[in-house]
């Protein structure tokens, strides 16, 4: 059976707080359709354990795209608390028997959201619609206001899907949607070069300190014993379960000599993106996620630093942290050629790394295609750094 490559991406309410997460899941060109088969992402979740399902759910739902049999088939992967069955709305001339299998769902009460709306047809099965979904990407301002008025009549929810600039998503909060879904909160705000804020400019420059190529371990533990909020955050994190130590760490030079130079960096560093005040959390656990995923390529990869390809993941995110170009930010701080240029420009072999975590990250199933990694350890890296990234989240709060 072909390998799906799937992901998961964040549905977020007014606060820019997680509510779930929709699964994305790639879909094979050539395969056919069994009447009464399973969609893919039902077939992948199938294939998935009950706990790696309930690790990419977190702490909130599932969205899932589902198809009308399905609908009305008691057998679900989640429980009904956990999920959002995601149904596109029907043509207008066979809406009778998706109104009976969303009657049927809507009885045993999981969430329902409805794609593929517009003008406010087929108004029963609008309105047992939980969440009322809408592609707001190539919407005129004019359309979208429209719309949206005639959405208000239902009483489901009205999510904003494919926003990927925050002033795109500027406007669809100041129209008064619930939910927002897109990669947006991985854009900077507005690029500028205003002064860096106090705080952020205190963060840079631990950065810049730590990034050093030449720091050394005794200067790396003086630079965390320095900042008492780092040192704390930092052997708070290093004895979770999550690193999985078997030694208690009780001083930062016994972090040094247990960790050496290279991870304590890393660990430091996300520490210390963390403290960046204003951000949603999920910019965080994306930063995180692709750090984990690419150092697991890397893995597996031809004579790459799983290191820095780990702190090139963390770092891509920058600009939407800072609000400010990579190419300014990465002009602060002094990295390796190699994290450098695979930053700026997407070079060398860690630029290649970073850039299949991006693809797979936002569901560029064909370009990946071209990918230096065969699908089976894509989907087997990704998987491991959202597990990852979620126990680690824990213990970095």
């Amino acid at each position: 059976m072909t390998t799906l490559l799937f992901n998961r991406q964040p549905v977020y309410d007014r606060n820019l707080q997680v509510i779930g997460y929709e699964i994305v899941s790639e879909k094979p060109e050539n395969e056919v359709p069994v009447p009464g088969g399973l969609s893919s992402v039902h077939r992948l979740l199938s294939e998935l354990g009950g706990e790696d399902v309930n690790t990419l759910a977190s702490e909130g739902r599932l969205f899932l795209d589902s198809m009308p049999h399905e609908l009305a088939d008691g057998e679900w992967i989640l429980p009904p608390e956990k999920s959002v069955f995601q149904f596109q709305l029907p043509a207008s001339e066979t809406p009778d028997l998706s109104l009976i299998n969303l009657q049927s769902l809507h009885e045993r009460r999981p969430q329902i959201a409805l794609t593929g709306l517009g003008g406010g047809s087929n108004s029963e099965l609008m309105n047992m619609a939980d969440v009322l979904k809408m592609d707001v990407a190539a919407t005129d301002l004019s359309d979208l206001e429209l719309t949206v008025d005639q959405m208000r009549r239902y009483n489901g929810k009205l999510l904003a899907d494919k926003i990927e600039s925050q002033k795109k998503y500027q406007v669809c909060h100041d129209l008064g949607f619930d939910y927002f879904q897109g990669f947006f909160y991985c854009e900077p705000v507005e690029v500028s070069r205003r002064a860096v804020p106090a705080s952020q400019a205190v963060i840079m420059r631990l950065l810049a300190q730590i990034q050093d190529p030449n720091v050394d371990l005794r200067e790396l533990e003086k630079i965390i014993s320095q900042d008492a909020a780092l040192c704390f955050r930092l052997l708070r994190y290093l004895n979770s379960a999550a690193i999985g130590l078997t030694q208690k760490i009780d001083s930062v030079s016994r972090a040094v000599n247990l960790l050496g130079l290279e991870p304590l960096k890393i660990w430091c560093s996300v520490i210390l993106l963390s403290r960046i005040e204003g951000k949603p959390l999920e910019l965080m656990k994306t930063s995180l996620t692709r750090g984990r995923m690419c150092q697991t390529l890397a893995e597996h990869g031809p004579a790459v630093n799983s290191s820095s390809s780990f702190m090139a993941g963390l770092l891509s995110l920058l600009p939407a942290y800072m609000d400010r170009p990579m190419e300014d930010i990465v002009g602060e701080l002094p990295l390796t050629d190699e994290i450098a240029n695979g930053l700026v420009t997407g070079e060398g072999q860690v630029g290649a790394v970073l850039g299949s975590a991006i693809d797979y990250e936002r569901g560029e199933w064909k370009k990946l295609e071209q990918s230096a990694f065969e699908k089976p350890v894509l989907r087997a890296s990704y998987l491991d750094a959202v597990n990852f990234t979620e126990e680690s989240f824990k213990r970095l709060r």
